[in-house]
């Protein structure tokens, strides 16, 4: 698709400007959009007249209080758009719901719904509440968020996240059976990402809708002991895992206990435990 040069090279010119909080000179701002001088005044006139840019008495150039309007016009609109889905989901969960973004180091809330009908027990939230990262589901979301891997397919278009921002998760994972752990896959190298899986399953038909539970089949990476679930560990059975005792193993049999670990990484270097998740294989009944 054709695009306008001069509209392109001005809104390049916003992206550069809002990235350098101190300030930028004309001269800078030519060199980076590899322009001439005189044509980068030009554009930063163009910008001062919107009020998206404004010069300081150091004469250098920053965003100006039009950006701060558009930011605005946005959030407006981004709310408007989110209440629907954040109200369906209360109404279903009975529970209030919100939508959350980071700023800076703490999570606020910016849509909330509260259910039509709520249990014997609720807890309310406001919109503009908010907390450190770490000390809520919706900030641990936020910080677990790290770049997906490279990938060698171009995806369909509607699963392209480029312009969505990072949603690979960073958290480490383990599998221990019958307390021994036998695996560590990395989340953050799945290929496809949370969002994508969940794309893919509803322009199939998959019958999804807010507040539902999404879990992936199996996490796996590349190396033989990041393989997320027996199946892959033993290869179908055709390479029997080595547990430390010297037994080997192809499938999970009666009375074993499978336990799922995870962590994300918390502020300061610190770690986020999501606790444990234990199943036993009971026999079946005849």
């Amino acid at each position: 698709m054709s695009t306008l040069q001069t509209l392109d090279r001005g809104l390049e010119a916003i992206e550069i400007i809002s990235r350098r909080t101190g300030g930028i000179s004309p001269a800078e701002l030519a060199d980076q959009l590899g322009v001439h001088r005189a044509g980068a005044y030009r554009i930063l006139a163009t910008l001062q007249n919107r009020r998206l840019a404004t010069k300081g008495h150091d004469g250098l150039y920053r965003l100006g209080t039009g950006a701060l309007v558009v930011a605005g016009r946005f959030m407006n609109q981004y709310r408007t758009a989110a209440q629907p889905v954040v109200q369906e989901l209360a109404d279903r969960s009975s529970c209030t719901a919100f939508v959350a973004i980071a700023d800076q180091a703490e999570s606020v809330a910016i849509a909330v719904a509260e259910p039509s009908v709520r249990g014997s027990i609720g807890i309310s939230y406001q919109a503009g509440a908010r907390h450190l990262l770490e000390r809520g589901a919706d900030g641990l979301a936020i910080l677990a968020r790290v770049d997906p891997p490279a990938r060698d397919l171009t995806p369909a278009d509607y699963l392209d996240d480029s312009v969505d921002g990072p949603w690979g998760l960073d958290i480490t994972m383990e599998v221990l059976l019958d307390g021994e752990a036998v695996s560590r896959p990395p989340c953050r190298t799945m290929y496809w990402t949370a969002p994508q899986m969940v794309a893919h399953m509803t322009v199939n038909g998959a019958s999804l809708r807010p507040g539902d539970f999404f879990g992936s089949g199996t996490v796996s990476g590349d190396q033989p002991n990041e393989r997320g679930s027996l199946m892959e560990l033993s290869w179908s059975g055709t390479e029997p895992l080595k547990l430390a005792d010297g037994r080997e193993q192809t499938f999970l049999e009666d009375g074993q206990t499978v336990t799922l670990r995870g962590t994300a990484p918390g502020e300061s270097g610190s770690v986020i435990d999501f606790g444990e998740c234990v199943g036993t294989i009971v026999p079946a009944t005849s």
